[in-house]
């Protein structure tokens, strides 16, 4: 195993104390021991995920990137051929030449054809994630504690209440854009890296995140006549909702006469993602507003969170959507509001790749 600090090979009976012995520096994990991924993975995951150390994460992106790379031996389609091919030569001579003790023939045949099924079953990937959050905590808490926090790990913290002798102030100004997220965690992802920033972009979570600016925010983007509004989510059933709830709801923008573009992730960009899914709610499909019965289908089976996708590919893609989007009117004509749906998250790689082993690299084109 390779240690991290020095990049030298050690034995394991030279490393019993979990110490690398040309460094002495510690290893976190000892799959000897009954861990399931080495330091130098888990290191291949952090630089994987924060771009080698130029885009801040969170803790939930590293989760799946590890499972990303953490991927079970398959077997070479070369054994599986080798076994099958012996499996048939063997029966095939049994019943044509009909040897002495052909009994042991069809054994051996049996045997052979035996281990091409496990083989070939090593090959099946499920669509699930498979290292749970519990096993991935423990090896968090493991890693923090002999190598410290990474680089670049977004930690959150509480912003302070507008105070009120600049709220005025600040009503004067307002954002070209706003992007609304189902999920608090993808507002400190896109506000660590500067997004709103460098896009004149507000960044809220549709449950009033962040709390200290959220009304002021909100009310200088109702008082923009040209607001355009995004929404980023996951593919679940109220994040493909989202969008429809906006244009709805008379705590966002209902009967403003929106148009909002939807950008986040549906069942359709499943694929790539396959082995980072989760569980679904388990309940009847059924068609609502914003969901065909075909998502819901897909929806009452599985989830497919945004922080599956490394951020650099949030980061890319959200701005191609908004590009994308520029030059549209913003209003629709009626107070009803209307849904437009972007198709920035569907072409192309999420970084996913290969993934596998140690190393695997951002297949973004």
């Amino acid at each position: 195993m390779k240690c991290i600090r020095c990049m030298k090979d050690s034995n394991y009976k030279d490393r019993s104390d979990r110490t690398c012995p040309n460094c002495k520096h510690k290893f976190a994990f000892e799959p000897r021991g009954g861990d399931p991924i080495t330091d130098m993975l888990f290191l291949n995951a952090i630089n994987g995920v924060s771009g080698d150390g130029h885009i801040k994460f969170g803790v939930e992106n590293l989760y799946y990137e590890v499972n990303r790379r953490w991927k079970r031996q398959r077997a070479p389609l070369g054994c599986i051929a080798f076994f099958l091919f012996a499996a048939v030569a063997i029966f095939g001579y049994a019943v044509i030449a009909k040897p002495r003790h052909v009994n042991n023939y069809y054994i051996f045949g049996a045997a052979a054809l035996l281990v091409t099924g496990i083989a070939a079953m090593s090959r099946i990937s499920r669509p699930l994630v498979r290292m749970d959050l519990a096993t991935f905590n423990r090896l968090w808490d493991r890693w923090r504690e002999v190598h410290g926090i990474p680089k670049g790990l977004i930690e959150r913290a509480p912003l302070p209440e507008f105070p009120k002798d600049l709220e005025a102030d600040i009503g004067d100004y307002s954002f070209d854009r706003a992007v609304i997220c189902d999920r608090a965690r993808t507002v400190d992802l896109l506000v660590a890296n500067n997004f709103h920033f460098e896009n004149n972009c507000a960044v809220l979570s549709v449950d009033g995140y962040p709390k200290g600016p959220f009304k002021v925010i909100m009310a200088m983007l109702r008082r923009n006549p040209k607001l355009q509004v995004f929404v980023l989510h996951d593919a679940t059933i109220p994040g493909c909702r989202l969008a429809h709830q906006l244009i709805k709801d008379p705590q966002w923008f209902g009967g403003a006469g929106l148009r909002v573009i939807d950008l986040g992730l549906r069942p359709r960009h499943a694929d790539p993602f396959h082995g980072l899914l989760l569980e679904g709610p388990s309940i009847q499909p059924n068609e609502e507003e914003g969901i065909s019965f075909g998502e819901a289908m897909w929806l009452s089976k599985y989830r497919l969170e945004l922080a599956a996708a490394r951020p650099e590919q949030i980061l890319k893609r959200l701005f191609a959507g908004l590009m994308a989007h520029a030059a549209d009117d913003p209003r629709t004509g009626d107070t009803s509001g209307a849904v437009t749906t972007c198709g920035a998250f569907d072409s192309g790689g999420y970084g996913d790749g290969d993934g596998g082993g140690e190393g695997g690299g951002d297949a973004f084109g």
